[in-house]
């Protein structure tokens, strides 16, 4: 295994005071982030600016901070009436000591490539999460961002694979949906008038999920929806040093100073904690609290460590599931009205059923009524009948059915 390298801390910023307070908590790596470019920039759009004040920021993060590296954000899936910016952009930065230039959309890759001489990093945020890909864009590329999807185990086999540099994002949303069209805000025209560049944030909570609270990003880039909790690793850092990354990426758009502040300075503390003395490291869960208290979302490790999670699950399930014999599984769900069920034994309209699943702790479905898939309503079935029941919120797809004693 490669000798494991200490990795950047980055951070976006979208002004002078927030490139100074990310340095003075310990980011090393700032990342640009320009409403105009930046599908996801909470910063503020500025009229008639034809990347002036991106290239004021880059050059006072060089001037005031020489030894920080400077990438800028555009990841936006560009379509041809776009490439005017693009143009435009490439004019002002070309000469400019840019280190990086962070896209989403492949075109732009090659037209980077092409047109000017600054490295490019590939941040997709879907696809791109097999060593193949990975592989064929290390050619064209100077860094890729590991795909949100990947667990831990994935990304040290991709590593054994492919040898090049990787971003990976520590901390902050995670983006589970994003369209070129707005949903919650039409487009008169392609001109950026005041009601096209408004931004829109809205936050909607799951009804068969109560406290799962979704949130939504509507702008002139499009609409985002992003999951209900955000991604948390600093209970992993030695696992997550291990994947020994080139940049850790904390984002913290969208939310408060302290919270940028906190995450900043927890994930370089624990780096060099780690790093001095790797046998020693242990988490520490009163920093964990402390961040919680500060985010607005559940901190979760997600899909880091998401094929250990399965197994627990499943394996849980499976010892309750011996205690008692299973009378049945959910095989159709019609929300707010009945679930179908097989039965595998018989079940009276007397009955009370418990539902187990790798998604829920447990469903309790009373079988007051019963009904057959021919809408006739029964008070008995026999092994081997498909039934419906009420519908009884939280339920899932597949779920095992046991009686109630």
């Amino acid at each position: 295994m490669p000798e494991l390298k200490k990795p950047e801390i980055m951070t976006y910023a979208a002004s002078k005071e927030e490139i100074s307070r990310a340095v003075s908590w310990g980011c090393t790596h700032i990342i640009l982030d320009d409403y105009a470019i930046s599908i996801r920039s909470w910063s503020t759009p500025k009229e008639h600016d034809q990347f002036e004040s991106l290239c004021s920021l880059l050059r006072f993060c060089k001037e005031q901070h020489p030894s920080i590296h400077v990438s800028i954000n555009c990841d936006g899936l560009i379509q041809t009436r776009d490439m005017a910016l693009i143009e435009s952009l490439v004019h002002c930065i070309k000469e400019l000591p840019v280190d990086f230039i962070r896209v989403q959309d492949v075109g732009l890759i090659a037209y980077f490539n092409e047109h000017c001489s600054i490295p490019v990093t590939y941040c997709a945020e879907m696809g791109n999460a097999n060593w193949p890909s990975i592989l064929a864009f290390s050619k064209q590329c100077s860094r890729q961002n590991l795909s949100l999807d990947l667990p831990q185990s994935s990304i040290l086999e991709i590593q054994d694979k492919v040898d090049t540099d990787y971003d990976i994002q520590v901390q902050g949303p995670v983006l589970i949906q994003y369209s070129h069209r707005r949903f919650l805000a039409g487009l008169s025209s392609d001109i950026d008038t005041p009601e096209r560049i408004q931004q829109i944030h809205r936050i909607a909570e799951d009804d068969d999920y109560p406290g799962r609270r979704f949130t939504f990003l509507d702008n002139h880039h499009g609409h985002f929806m992003f999951a209900y909790f955000d991604r948390c690793l600093l209970m992993d850092i030695p696992e997550l040093c291990q994947c020994n990354c080139k940049g850790w990426i904390i984002d913290a758009r969208g939310e408060s100073d302290n919270y940028l502040q906190t995450s900043l300075t927890a994930y370089s503390d624990a780096l060099e904690a780690y790093f001095s003395n790797p046998n020693d490291y242990s988490s520490s869960r009163d920093i964990f609290n402390t961040l919680k208290a500060c985010g607005q979302r559940p901190q979760k490790p997600g899909f880091f460590r998401a094929n250990q999670t399965d197994r627990r699950r499943y394996k849980k399930i499976s010892l309750i599931s011996e205690d008692r014999p299973k009378v049945g599984q959910v095989i159709d769900i019609i929300k707010g009205k009945r679930i179908s069920i097989y039965c595998s034994s018989s079940i009276k309209n007397t009955d009370t059923l418990e539902a187990l699943h790798p998604k829920i702790k447990s469903c309790i479905l009373p079988c007051t009524r019963m009904w057959t898939m021919d809408n006739k309503e029964i008070t008995e079935a026999k092994s081997g009948d498909c039934i419906q029941i009420p519908w009884v919120k939280g339920i899932q797809q597949l779920s095992s059915l046991f009686l109630v004693n």
